[in-house]
């Protein structure tokens, strides 16, 4: 059984269900959820409203049928008229800044927050229908319950029929699975265990690890070196068979000054820039969420004293 949602103004009909007759593969990347639960919690807190609405645009790579939702940022709405305005010309000009660094992505949808699509929502994705005649549209539920064990997340595809030579606009219910790659899951986890002090991430220890080979390693060819160098200044002998150890081992290390390397070693430390500045970010804003809820307490119990007096 398939649940509806119609709304007789606009011809639009919104399936509560998966209908299944899509063959959209859809990979969702946790950085994009993340982002989300950012927005929203930033939103939140600045606003003093936990029923605050975001909205933000969905960016990545579509070949066929295969979609990937690789990250996300955030567009502006207005309200004019009682209407729901996209500024146009700010996700333009967010979208080259992106094109910039990943000229391979593009824009494949929005995202909302609600349990519910709306009718506002239509009169929004109509409009970014210009930049994606097939527009996604992702709406994430900040009150599901905590113990539900599916992900509050819900995407739909726009599909256009013609019924009695009428144009009918509806939304399917469309399944994805959650994509992650390395950087994503180092954060994530890191991110899930820095909340607790004595606690500390796999991403933290397998850094403790390398930093303690790393320096392991540049003391002893400190000691190599300083060998070299003594042997250059004569004040130790020359020792043949050591020499030709270190010029064999010399040999074997690969050439690291091409241009090849020095890009995708540039690509790399961004990359790992973005994450650990996302980590930060997202640290900060649990360390402010909790500091406001307890900014809430405080500020009711002294009601209740008051109220006492």
């Amino acid at each position: 059984n398939t649940n509806t949602n119609t709304n007789t103004n606009t011809n639009t009909t919104i399936n509560t269900k998966d209908s299944g007759s899509s063959n959209l593969s859809i990979s969702l990347h946790a950085l994009v959820l993340i982002n989300i639960a950012d927005h929203f919690t930033r939103s939140k807190v600045q606003n003093n409203n936990p029923d605050t609405i975001i909205y933000g645009a969905l960016i990545g790579i579509q070949k066929g049928r295969d979609i990937e939702i690789s990250n996300s940022f955030e567009i502006i709405i207005s309200k004019v008229d009682n209407k729901f305005v996209l500024d146009s010309s700010f996700l333009r000009v967010k979208l080259e800044q992106y094109k910039q660094v990943f000229p391979q992505f593009d824009i494949l949808g929005w995202y909302s927050t609600g349990s519910s699509a709306t009718q506002h929502d239509i009169e929004i994705h109509r409009q970014l229908l210009e930049f994606n005649e097939s527009s996604l549209f992702l709406l994430l539920d900040p009150k599901a319950p905590p113990t539900e064990r599916e992900i509050p997340v819900k995407i739909y595809e726009t599909v256009l029929h013609i019924v009695n030579e009428v144009p009918k606009f509806e939304w399917s219910l469309l399944s994805f699975k959650l994509e992650t790659g390395e950087a994503e899951r180092i954060s994530v986890d890191h991110i899930a265990h820095s909340g607790a002090i004595s606690s500390s991430s796999t991403a933290m220890k397998s850094l403790s690890t390398i930093r303690g080979s790393i320096v392991m390693l540049k003391d002893r060819l400190n000691v190599l070196l300083s060998y070299v160098d003594e042997v250059k200044k004569g004040k130790l002998p020359k020792d043949p068979a050591v020499l030709r150890q270190l010029s064999h081992l010399a040999h074997i290390l690969p050439a690291l000054t091409t241009d090849t390397f020095y890009e995708e070693f540039v690509k790399d430390y961004n990359d790992t820039l973005l994450v650990t500045y996302l980590t930060t970010m997202t640290k900060s804003m649990n360390t402010l969420n909790e500091v406001m809820d307890k900014f809430g307490v405080l500020q009711e119990r002294l009601r209740g004293d008051r109220a006492g007096i």
